[in-house]
């Protein structure tokens, strides 16, 4: 798990203090000064810091110390305590008053901002060491791979970079056979698969592929596997029972697909399953046990292909897949509506975060990127919006490890404008986990 103290920087704040005057002779040395200072000034709920008065114009006199806070709980005395936050939001005052053994008395006091830790903690991890946008991601042996996307310049790009959670570094591995970006992946029995996506540049006529990419980790190898049934770019793989479901997605002409297709990769073969109930492509997806949630998405209505005009739907829409029943059923929409949103299950709830939102078909003076993270309650069929990302962003991906969900690249404002961020979401936790 991140160590708060680790991710954020030890701040001090000092803070002047009110004087009274003393009765003998004026001078620096006999005019009583108090200030503080605190460890952090920026905490999360139920977070502790350390604080600090310092005494100045005491002339040798015996001082005592009193401290007060407008909310939290102090522990300790004298010139220095340990201040435990509330749980929720909000700005806080510790203050600390000395009095002289000759009656005088100064003050001084700290601001301290608090966040609700029940909306969850962002913290900034060490950069991709490459720009990525619209690539796929996925945990195996404890290390994430982060495969293929766009480059800075609309490039597809076939490179992989490894990142290790534990120690906050960056490795790479063997590239993809052939370049990708706006493909599908999924881990299974040990390997990872990658779905499909486009092999043209961005400013480049469309290539949909169907190829399927097998990954191996102890060879750092790739080989080819039966290829989809369906050609698609931004669909959404996941894997239940060691199989793994491809849903959605986008085809030529801009058609957004209902396909689901189920791949073995024990047999290296496909079968078709019950089709999604809404078209839509740049969905998000993830599973609890036998249940697929698919999240978000868009639909283009295009009225011409040459060259491309239109508009686009962005959707709220949240439906799920029950393995067991082979059925789909509609759920409690998303609070916003967007596509390339990132999505993860934690602790038997849905996270979604980020996405795109286009006013008009292919972007245009209104798109922008969505700063929100969400997460559904299977159990209330209900949505709650949790801490906003530090770096908004679209083409993204989530991958969970440890109980965190790392967010990784992706664009930080619509259309092509890949990023290197990289950073960790702590779902809330009544523990303290």
């Amino acid at each position: 798990m991140i160590s708060l103290r680790a991710v954020l920087p030890i701040m001090i704040l000092a803070v002047a203090g009110y004087a009274c005057s003393s009765s003998g002779p004026s001078g620096p040395d006999t005019v009583l000064r108090v200030s503080l200072s605190s460890s952090d000034n920026e905490l999360y709920g139920g977070g502790a810091c350390q604080l600090v008065c310092q005494v100045t114009g005491a002339a040798g006199q015996q001082v005592t110390y009193a401290w007060s806070a407008s909310g939290g709980t102090i522990s300790g005395s004298g010139s220095q305590v340990d201040w435990e936050s509330p749980l929720h939001g909000g700005s806080y005052e510790v203050s600390c008053t000395v009095t002289t053994s000759g009656g005088e008395t100064a003050s001084a006091s700290a601001s301290i901002v608090v966040f609700d830790a029940t909306l969850g903690r962002w913290f900034d991890l060490a950069p991709v060491p490459s720009d990525h946008q619209e690539m796929a991601a996925a945990l195996l042996d404890e290390r994430i791979y982060v495969v293929g996307g766009l480059d800075g310049v609309g490039g597809v790009v076939s490179r992989v970079d490894v990142y290790d959670p534990a120690s906050d570094t960056w490795s790479s591995a063997a590239p993809l056979p052939e370049a990708r970006h706006h493909a599908a992946v999924a881990v299974a029995g040990g390997r990872i698969f990658v779905f499909g996506g486009v092999s043209s540049n961005y400013l480049d006529p469309i290539a949909i592929e169907r190829d399927v990419f097998m990954y191996h980790p102890g060879s750092n190898s790739w080989t080819q596997r039966a290829s989809m049934p369906t050609a698609r770019l931004a669909s959404a793989a996941v894997t239940v029972g060691g199989k793994i479901h491809v849903v959605g997605g986008e085809a030529n002409d801009f058609e957004a697909l209902t396909t689901h297709e189920v791949y073995d990769p024990e047999l290296d073969s496909w079968s078709t399953a019950a089709a999604m109930p809404t078209a839509r492509e740049h969905v998000a997806a993830a599973a609890i046990d036998s249940v697929i949630y698919i999240t978000g998405g868009r639909a283009a209505q295009v009225t011409s292909l040459d060259p491309p005009v239109g508009t686009t739907v962005q959707m709220d829409v949240l439906e799920a897949y029950d393995v067991r029943t082979a059925s789909w059923t509609t759920l409690e929409p998303m609070p916003s509506e967007r596509a390339g949103l990132a999505v993860a299950a934690v602790d038997g709830e849905i996270y979604a975060f980020g996405g795109e939102i286009f006013e008009i078909f292919g972007g245009g003076a209104g798109s922008r990127v969505s700063e929100a993270s969400e997460v559904y309650h299977p159990g209330t069929d209900s949505w709650r919006s949790l801490a906003p990302m530090r770096t908004p962003r679209h083409g993204t991906t989530a991958v969970v490890y440890e109980g965190a969900v790392y967010v990784i690249g992706g664009g930080a404002v619509a259309g092509l404008s890949p990023s290197r961020a990289n950073e960790v979401f702590i779902p809330y936790s009544p523990s303290g986990g």
